[in-house]
């Protein structure tokens, strides 16, 4: 007697666990490729499952990358949020950066000019613009470009931190803080508390 060629076919028990997975995950559209009341053959029934797999796993990449983004963005915005700030303004020719929570003697580092920068411009004709101005030269600044004047304070302000977004590439593409903007973030003043000259400022960051 002529065999005719038959189809493999999977437990019953199998097709029937591959089919409740194929519906809890795929859409309309591939469900209806396995109509009820139907008995699919292994081949087929894999063959979905497989699907079901790749999709399964580009959702899930999908969802940790929104995730990603939205815990980035959530950090920029808690170091955005107003607050009480403290810590060094190191002004410079061409540069002001701020050092929170650091002296002076750990503001004078290589790492210096990764700081961000200080957006603090104090009207001149004020108690505090004229003792920036009297105190510009006070101190003595030494990198790789050579010798320079300096100046240094402790300050204590009430302001916020403002990020570039683009993961820190801003400065990159020209869209940063500052002084050709060249730095990432920068420290925004609401309201001076207090601010302090530093004497006899000696920083060498080479």
């Amino acid at each position: 007697m002529r065999l005719g060629r038959q189809r493999p076919r999977c437990s019953l028990s199998l097709l029937k666990k591959l089919r409740r997975k194929a519906q809890r995950l795929l859409s309309t559209t591939i469900r209806r490729k396995l109509p009820v009341g139907s008995r699919p053959t292994c081949g087929h029934s894999l063959s979905v499952y497989r699907w079901n797999v790749v999709f399964s796993k580009t959702f899930f990449n999908l969802l940790m990358v929104a995730i990603a983004i939205l815990l980035w963005a959530g950090v920029i915005l808690f170091q955005q949020r107003t607050r009480t700030i403290e810590g060094t303004w190191v002004d410079l020719f061409e540069s002001s950066s701020f050092f929170e929570n650091q002296t002076i003697q750990e503001a004078c580092s290589p790492k210096f000019w990764s700081a961000p920068w200080f957006a603090y411009y104090p009207d001149e004709n004020t108690k505090v613009g004229r003792m920036v101005r009297a105190n510009r030269n006070a101190g003595s600044f030494m990198s790789e470009y050579g010798p320079y004047p300096v100046a240094a304070y402790s300050v204590r302000f009430v302001g916020r931190r403002r990020v570039s977004e683009l993961l820190g590439l801003a400065p990159l593409i020209g869209v940063g803080y500052g002084h050709l903007s060249a730095h990432g973030s920068q420290f925004e003043v609401d309201r001076l508390i207090s601010i302090k000259p530093i004497a006899k400022v000696r920083c060498d960051v080479r």
